[in-house]
This record gives C-alpha cells, sequence and structure tokens, in this order.
C-alpha cells in the first residue's frame, strides 16, 4: 500500500500494490515514488519522506533532477 498524506495525516492518494505488472520498465522503488508525487506541484515547499525501501542513489539524483522539494531517506 503507497500513500501520499498531507503533514497533519490527510490522505491524499492511496494505491495499493497488487504484484509485478509486466509492462513497468523502472524498478519499483522510483516507479512508486514518482507516480504518488506527480500530481504534487513543485510551485510550494514539500518534504518528502520515505523508507529504506524506496531509497537509492539514482532515485535521489532522479529527484534531484525533476523536483525542487528536500528528500529524507528513512532507514
Amino acid at each position: 500500500m503507497w500513500m501520499l498524506c498531507s503533514d497533519d495525516g490527510f490522505l491524499y492518494i492511496l494505491d495499493i500494490y497488487c504484484g509485478k505488472d509486466s509492462r513497468r520498465t523502472t524498478p519499483l522503488g522510483p516507479y512508486v515514488v514518482f507516480t504518488i508525487l506527480s500530481p504534487v506541484s513543485s510551485d510550494k515547499q514539500h518534504f518528502v519522506f520515505f523508507d529504506k525501501f524506496f531509497a537509492s542513489h539514482q532515485l535521489l539524483c532522479d529527484l534531484a533532477a525533476k523536483i525542487s522539494e528536500p528528500v529524507v531517506g528513512y532507514n
């Protein structure tokens, strides 16, 4: 289950993982992070938090290149 929530816990997006999608070409972690963040405008200041399941050097580089939000990986 993947979620995008506000800082006070309000749920914006809920996506239930239903197994591997053979059409997806990107790794699962970056795919989920960018899919969930797609409706977020980068006009405002946002913080992105995710755990070590999603964290990778490539994901952090891609996020830095595409959005201006600070990112926090969780171990």
